[in-house]
């Protein structure tokens, strides 16, 4: 698998640059993976699976994340990056600083 730098914007030579998830994984290039939508944008409705979806691909970078209720949510580093009232930066794991705007979990 060939890896990139997506915040570094070192993209991939075939694929979709995806950001590493905190799982140890790094920046990949993703082809032809079920984890990408690649037409789907932001605000848009994802295709509910059982993996961690991305989408929103912009210049070969997966912008977007699938997120709660299965729609695309931008990628933030903080919660001033979210611009949507009552959602917050969602951090995916204490390695990294990558998240996705969302709301507030909620349980039940």
């Amino acid at each position: 698998t060939e890896a990139c730098d997506w915040q570094g914007r070192n993209g991939c030579t075939s694929g979709t640059c995806v950001f590493d998830f905190g799982v140890g994984d790094g920046d990949l290039c993703l082809t032809a993976d079920p984890r990408v939508a690649n037409d789907v944008s932001l605000g848009e409705a994802c295709q509910m699976t059982n993996l961690q979806a991305l989408c929103n691909v912009v210049d070969g970078f997966a912008e977007g994340y699938c997120g709660p209720n299965g729609v695309c949510r931008p990628i933030c580093e903080s919660d001033t990056e979210c611009t949507v009232a009552g959602e917050t930066c969602r951090i995916f794991s204490s390695e990294n600083s990558l998240g996705y705007c969302g709301p507030e979990p909620t349980h039940g």
